[in-house]
């Protein structure tokens, strides 16, 4: 699954159909990244959310969420939404302290055997 999803060609293919990839750097070092997609809805789906394990709890990825919501902005979105693993709490808890709302569940089979179970989760751009 991480093969396909983070492939050259993956990678390239969303950044020619407009999804906003970056890369967060701390120390002059790469640390995470992220990736959004603005729908004609106004609506940004964060696709993708990562930080190194030795780099979270320090408030980066509050960093992160507050770049990722100037970037929505910037693109005149009303809302983020993400899918989160209904088994990572963590991540869930995060999402929450920065505004998140828990909105609706879904379960997505991506091929290849993986099935996803997630959380949707919302924050309205401007709160």
């Amino acid at each position: 699954m991480l093969a396909w999803m983070y492939s050259e060609e993956t990678i390239c293919r969303e950044l020619a159909e407009g999804v906003h990839w970056e890369i967060v750097r701390h120390d002059e070092c790469d640390v995470g990244y992220f990736s959004i997609t603005v729908g004609a809805d106004c609506v940004a789906k964060l696709n993708k959310l990562y930080l190194l394990p030795e780099f979270q709890g320090r408030g980066l990825g509050q960093e992160m969420l507050v770049r990722i919501f100037a970037v929505a902005a910037q693109n005149g979105v009303s809302e983020v939404r993400l899918q989160v693993n209904k088994a990572n709490t963590r991540a869930q808890r995060a999402y929450q302290r920065f505004g998140f709302r828990r909105v609706g569940e879904a379960v997505f089979d991506i091929g290849g055997g993986f099935v996803m179970d997630d959380y949707i989760m919302a924050r309205f751009v401007h709160e």
